[in-house]
Formats: structure tokens, C-alpha cells, sequence
């Protein structure tokens, strides 16, 4: 049988059919292509033992200052981070608490301290969002201030 010379064509089309797509690849697995010609890609590892929760969408992967290996990866129920084998979900929290307004205020301060029985350990990265508009003390805003509402 005589030799004769092929042209394979780099890449992967997965849009011709494989009739139309002779001497090329239309579908693959674990390949990449150096110099034109398809070679291994060598395999991989699990990073870490476990899954997340929900459907990966995106990952980003990065070192900090210090070469400590960081991975956050957005699912479709959340946001989790991976370090050192271990996982913390960063997917913000949604509490919600009926409770009768208890709030404290100091006269010539600003700071009004709100007293929840239903909740601890409020942090100063945790928000508060009061549904229900109201008063604390005596309003002495004249009508002018109120305009518009």
C-alpha cells in the first residue's frame, strides 16, 4: 500500500459532520494542540474532596501576597471560597425578625441602638433594613423638611 501524506487540521469542529470533517477532530477529551498537532493534556486532579452546592458558573483563582491558594467559585445557590481544603460560603444571609421596636437613642448623638431579642453577634458588616417607617422620641423636623412625602 503506498504512503500518502495527510494534513490533519489543528483544532476541534464540532459544526461539520465527521465525513465533512476528514482529517480533523470533531469531537475530544482532555487534548490540547502545540504546533498545529493534538497532544495530551495530561489529566487531572480533584482540588479539593467535596462539591459545592448548586451549579458551578464561574471560578476565579487566585495567590495573595503571603502564596496562600485561594479559589471562589459562583454557583447557582451561592458563593463559596476554598481555602486550604476547606470551604466558606460567602453568599449573603437574609434574616427576618417581628419583633416590637425597642430602640435606644443618647440626646445630641447620632447612634440609635435597635434591641432585637431574635438575633446575636450583629457585626458592623451586617445591614439593617426597617420595612415599617418609625419614630423615635419626639420628631421636631418642621413641615418645610417634610415636603414630597
Amino acid at each position: 500500500m503506498p504512503m500518502s501524506m495527510i494534513r490533519l487540521r489543528p483544532g476541534v469542529n464540532a459544526e461539520f459532520t465527521q465525513s465533512l470533517n476528514e482529517a480533523g477532530i470533531s469531537s475530544s477529551s482532555l487534548i490540547r494542540f502545540r504546533a498545529g498537532l493534538p497532544e495530551k493534556l495530561g489529566g487531572w486532579t480533584k482540588y479539593v474532596q467535596f462539591a459545592v452546592d448548586g451549579v458551578p458558573k464561574a471560578m476565579h483563582a487566585w495567590l495573595d501576597f503571603n502564596e496562600n491558594e485561594y479559589l471562589t467559585v459562583g454557583t447557582t445557590t451561592g458563593l463559596f471560597n476554598i481555602v486550604d481544603g476547606t470551604i466558606a460560603d460567602l453568599t449573603p444571609q437574609i434574616f427576618t425578625s417581628d419583633f416590637p421596636p425597642d430602640f435606644d437613642t443618647t440626646n445630641g448623638s447620632a447612634v440609635v441602638t435597635i434591641n432585637d431579642p431574635n438575633i446575636a453577634n450583629v457585626t458592623d458588616l451586617d445591614a439593617v433594613w426597617i420595612k415599617t417607617p418609625i419614630s423615635v422620641g419626639a420628631s421636631s423636623w418642621p413641615a418645610s423638611t417634610r415636603s414630597g412625602w
